[in-house]
């Protein structure tokens, strides 16, 4: 898995909140093959901030855009 490659902030907000949206999926991909409700449940919060991050980035691109 690439997560910590693609997670560097560079680019633009749309850019940047694709790739969150990606990481977030290959986690929940993980969170799936995980054995132990706890490492589930870890991995599914993980996600979780992923989008959160994904969400940030876009309101960033739209504030931009209202200037």
């Amino acid at each position: 898995m690439h997560v910590l490659n693609q997670s560097q902030s560079s680019g633009s907000p749309a850019d940047r909140a694709g790739r969150y949206l990606r990481i977030a999926d290959q986690v929940r991909d993980l969170a799936w093959r995980a054995d132990g409700a706890d490492v589930k449940e870890a991995y599914l919060d993980l996600a979780m901030q992923w989008v959160f991050l994904a969400d940030e980035a876009r309101r960033e691109r739209r504030a931009a855009n209202d200037h």
